[in-house]
């Protein structure tokens, strides 16, 4: 009797499954989360893998040969070629579905900031959060050019896509857009408008409905989260430096002018 009803709930699941809105939109594509470290790319697989079940949700930071071979050669990151091979494999084994590639932009500040506390064993060669001390932190960042994010444009995504996201229109005010290419569909987001428009993006973008959106900063959770708040909360840049870092082609080009003022009102000396 158990078997039967555990037989009965499977074939009712499948069923649904069959039925949904959702499957039927997705079945014939692979969505690619693909984007530099610490702008919010976890958070965007998570929710999109969990109302996704039986769709190919994959997440990557690095793909392009360049950056694979610096990582074999250096000894370090090497968890990004396995990641590559993975989705490299399931790409290939899918060649008639269509690529959805889904990227995102953040505050180049806040994302250096956060990226230390996911990387700190790394960066500062410590074995113990503990042994992290605030004003190796604050001297890290000061010394730091904010560019991961343009570099991963230029370096990786360019490389591996041969497409210039540059080259192509952004709707700052909307937070988002969506762009059209036989190869691929890219969908661009800002993070800092995440919790504003990611429903809207993704029905547009995947045609999928009633995601549920679980944003949430993690980072706030993790071991160091206090010095994480602290750093956050007071490290600050003269506004001379802040103005340089700000008024890049590639921020000028995702943020508008309010945006900007408003970052380095965030992030200026007292």
């Amino acid at each position: 009797m158990i078997r039967v009803i555990k037989l009965f709930r499977r074939v009712v699941s499948k069923t649904r499954l069959f039925l949904s809105t959702n499957y039927w939109r997705t079945r014939n594509i692979c969505v690619l989360i693909y984007t530099g470290g610490k702008v919010g790319s976890s958070t965007v697989y998570y929710n999109l893998k969990n109302c996704m079940p039986n769709t190919s949700v994959l997440h990557v930071h690095f793909l392009s040969e360049t950056w694979l071979k610096s990582f074999r050669e250096s000894g370090k990151w090497l968890s990004n070629i396995g990641k590559a091979q993975i989705v490299s494999k399931t790409l290939s084994q899918n060649p008639n579905k269509k690529v959805k590639i889904i990227t995102l932009v953040r505050d180049p500040i806040a994302r250096d900031v956060s990226d230390i506390f996911q990387n700190w064993k790394t960066i500062f060669e410590i074995n113990k959060i503990d042994e992290l001390k605030e004003i190796d932190v604050q001297n890290y960042l000061s010394e730091s050019k904010f560019n991961q994010t343009e570099t991963w444009f230029d370096t990786e995504f360019k490389e591996y896509t041969g497409i210039n996201i540059l080259d192509m229109p952004f709707d700052k005010q909307k937070g988002y857009s969506i762009y059209n290419f036989k190869e691929c569909d890219i969908l661009c987001l800002k993070l800092e408008m995440l919790n504003k428009v990611f429903d809207e993006a993704t029905d547009l973008f995947l045609g999928v409905k009633n995601i549920k959106n679980n944003i949430r900063n993690v980072s706030l959770e993790k071991e160091g989260a206090d010095l994480y708040k602290k750093i956050k909360d007071e490290f600050n840049l003269s506004e001379n430096r802040l103005n340089e870092i700000y008024s890049t082609q590639f921020l000028t080009h995702f943020y508008s002018e309010k945006e900007i003022v408003d970052f380095v009102n965030k992030w200026k000396t007292k």
